[in-house]
C-alpha cells in the first residue's frame, strides 16, 4: 500500500488539519490512515472498515464526551472518507444575568449559540458579533431586548389667565378664567434590556376630558 503518496497528497491538497484523521483510498483488508495530531505529528495506523466508534477504538485515538466526531461516531466508513475530531474547550456565556461555563467546539459566535441550544432574537444584542470568532477564555455576552406598549392616563395641567383691571392699581392683576386640570391617554413604546429600561417613547396621545 502507498502511505506515502497517500499522505503527501493529502498533505498537499491541505485536507490534513489538525485533529483531523484521513482514512487512504486504497486499502486490502484495513483502511489506511494517515494521522495528524494536534502537535502535527503525523502516524500512519491501520484498521478494518467499519464504524467511526470503532475504528478510533481500535487504533487507541481517545476523545472526550464533549468532544465533536465528524462522521458521527456510529457512521460506518469504508475509506476515503475523513474523520475529524474537533476538541471541546471552554466558553463563558452572560445570558442576561446568568453566567455560565460552557463547551463548546465551534469558534464562531452564531455556531456556539447553536451548539448550546442558545436561541437569540432578533432584537438581542449579541457581543462580540455573531460572526466573529472568540478565543478560548473569551465572554459570550447576551443582552435580551424586549419591546412593549404601554397605555396610561396623564394630567393636562391648566392654564390660568390674568389681565389687568384699568380700575384697580397699576400692579394688580385679576384672574379672568380659572381653568381645572384635563386627562389624557399616552401610549408609549418601551424598550428593555435584560428586564430594565433603556428608552421609552410616545406612540400617541389622547384627550380624554
Amino acid at each position: 500500500m502507498k502511505f506515502g503518496k497517500v499522505i503527501t497528497a493529502a498533505a498537499a491538497s491541505g485536507v490534513l488539519l489538525s485533529g483531523a484523521f484521513m482514512i487512504a483510498e486504497e486499502y486490502t483488508g484495513h483502511s489506511a490512515f494517515a494521522v495528524t495530531l494536534s502537535d502535527n505529528t503525523k502516524v500512519d495506523v491501520k484498521a478494518k472498515k467499519g464504524t467511526v466508534r470503532e475504528i478510533l477504538a481500535a487504533n487507541n485515538i481517545s476523545y472526550n464526551a464533549d468532544d465533536r466526531v465528524e462522521p458521527g461516531l456510529d457512521t460506518k466508513v469504508n475509506g476515503g472518507e475523513d474523520i475529524r475530531i474537533y476538541k471541546a474547550r471552554e466558553i463563558t456565556i452572560q445570558d442576561g444575568e446568568t453566567t455560565t461555563v460552557r463547551k463548546t467546539t465551534y469558534k464562531k459566535v452564531e455556531d456556539i449559540l447553536k451548539e448550546l441550544n442558545i436561541t437569540v432574537g432578533a432584537e438581542d444584542k449579541v457581543t462580540p458579533g455573531l460572526k466573529t470568532e472568540v478565543a478560548e477564555v473569551d465572554t459570550i455576552k447576551i443582552a435580551r431586548v424586549g419591546k412593549t406598549t404601554q397605555t396610561v392616563k396623564e394630567a393636562i395641567k391648566f392654564e390660568t389667565k390674568e389681565e389687568k383691571d384699568d380700575t384697580k392699581y397699576v400692579d394688580e392683576v385679576f384672574t379672568k378664567t380659572e381653568g381645572q386640570d384635563g386627562e389624557k391617554e399616552v401610549t408609549y413604546s418601551v424598550v428593555h434590556e435584560d428586564g430594565k429600561e433603556v428608552s421609552k417613547e410616545v406612540v400617541s396621545e389622547k384627550v380624554i376630558t
